[in-house]
């Protein structure tokens, strides 16, 4: 574990997010904008290295969307939307008509996931139906499955009920997509904001404003965030061996405690207009597959955003337009541990 304090000079107000923005370095010398790891970003996007794992687009705009994929580096972008592999009358399914459309204008450059058609959701063989359609979308091409977020907001059975994303009749759904390769891209859920009051202090009010079907605060209608958030965890603990890919950070990406094992805590110096957080973040979220040592240079940003008072500082401004500038980024030197295995107290070294 590391504590981390921050301490921008802000005034004093209530306690917000702060995101984290890391990006592991590999040598411990101060870079410069010439680093080796910028100046190797910048030839991924020469090469069109870059993957986009989730666009939207209509069939009339794909050409525009691989104009502005070259501008920007982009090679191969995942199409989540492919459609139902669900064919009708003998006519090709929607999936195969997208796919086709996209491989014959740009072939190579976009991958495409299938959605489940869930028309005959009522029916006893729903579970061996849904089993087959996966089936026919990984002999299509399919890349993945997507689902949509309308498991426990809006899909409803026969007797009104909602349909939720740990229902046991999908589970065969999940099983066939992980004993065949394929990735299932889920949304479940949208951001907490959507569950608050709708009113000035919503700071995704603005988007609310123009997309009320998104509020879902009544929770005679909806239920609460959390609620979902956890149906989505049961399906992940029951199937430890699909690969989840939960968008939009699972749509609780202000949470890390829930996301990620962060804990925090927030104090406010009302004399000296001082805002501070202690967080302890878990070694093994930020660096999985390597190994955190003593000596290894990280390095690191901190945030702190509040759209609806039109703050938003970084602890270590990277002065380009946007935060992801590897290059510009501040430093966490890791400490060794005691004999003990305990971290040395070394009185909260502030990363200034």
């Amino acid at each position: 574990m590391e504590r981390i304090f921050v301490e921008p000079p802000a005034p004093a107000c209530a306690p917000l997010a702060a995101a984290i923005a890391l990006v592991f370095a590999h040598n411990q010398s101060r870079k410069t904008d010439s680093s080796p790891e910028l100046e190797e970003a910048v030839g991924w996007r020469k090469e069109h290295r870059l993957i986009d794992l989730h666009v939207a687009y209509e069939n009339d705009k794909l050409d525009r969307a691989v104009e502005i994929m070259d501008r920007v580096g982009i090679g191969v972008a995942v199409n989540p939307s492919g459609g139902s592999t669900l064919g009708k009358d003998r006519k090709p399914s929607a999936f195969e008509r997208n796919k086709s459309f996209a491989d014959s204008r740009h072939p190579g450059r976009f991958a495409h996931y299938m959605n489940l058609d869930y028309s005959r959701w009522n029916e006893a063989d729903f579970a061996e139906h849904a089993v087959r359609l996966v089936e026919e979308g990984h002999r299509l091409g399919a890349a993945g499955l997507k689902e949509y977020k309308r498991l426990g907001l809006y899909l409803k059975d026969n007797k009104g009920a909602l349909i939720t994303v740990d229902d046991p009749r999908l589970d065969p759904v999940w099983k066939r997509c992980g004993e065949l390769d394929l990735p299932v891209s889920i949304h479940v859920a949208d951001p907490v904001a959507f569950w608050l009051p709708y009113d000035s202090n919503n700071e995704r009010g603005t988007e609310l404003k123009d997309h009320r079907s998104w509020w879902f605060g009544d929770l005679k209608m909806f239920p609460p965030q959390r609620r979902l958030l956890d149906a989505l965890n049961l399906v992940i603990e029951r199937h430890p061996k699909i690969t989840f890919v939960c968008v939009h950070f699972a749509n609780n990406s202000e949470d890390l405690e829930w996301s990620s094992g962060f804990s925090a805590a927030v104090a406010i110096d009302q004399e000296r207009f001082l805002w501070r957080t202690e967080r302890r973040i878990p070694i093994k979220v930020l660096s999985p597959e390597r190994a955190a040592k003593p000596g290894v240079l990280w390095c690191l940003n901190l945030y702190r955003q509040a759209a609806t008072k039109r703050a938003f500082l970084g602890w270590n401004p990277t002065a380009t337009g946007t935060a992801h500038t590897p290059a510009r980024l501040g430093y966490l030197p890791l400490v060794g541990a005691t004999p003990d295995g305990k971290t040395p107290d070394r009185g909260g070294s502030k990363t200034r």
